[in-house]
């Protein structure tokens, strides 16, 4: 499962180095609504935010491999995802992104990090 999201999240590293024009043209693609600015601020959250994920990406690997180790760490980053699903949904109903994007993103957020919840909880209730 931590494996799992940490490939998907280091998916986002070609999103850090993407020319604009490519972002433009993937945000027309996806019917997104108005025109992609070329500006400092635009080029820096989209990217920054690629960096985070594939920071994510990294930590949930190493986790990964270290299960038994981070258990009770894990089990925190499921408490923290699930508020995290709240917040990024929220965030796409604000922005008014499509509502395709939104119910996607929530469904699979809340998904994961209720499995990653479920999963920790049994997993340190067998280790009592």
């Amino acid at each position: 499962m931590l494996f799992g999201i940490g490939i998907v999240t280091l998916g986002a590293s070609v999103s850090i180095v993407m020319p604009h024009r490519w972002m433009a043209a993937l945000h027309v693609w996806l019917g997104l609504s108005g025109e992609l600015p070329d500006l400092p601020i635009t080029g820096y959250l989209t990217r920054s935010l690629s960096a985070f994920y594939v920071f994510f990406g990294v930590l949930f690997l190493y986790l990964g491999n270290r299960v038994t180790q981070y258990l009770q760490l894990i089990h925190f980053l499921a408490h923290v995802g699930l508020g995290l699903a709240v917040v990024m949904t929220w965030i796409c109903l604000a922005v008014g992104l499509p509502w395709w994007w939104t119910v996607a993103e929530a469904v699979f957020l809340f998904c994961y990090f209720t499995a990653l919840w479920l999963s920790s909880k049994a997993a340190m209730t067998q280790n009592r």
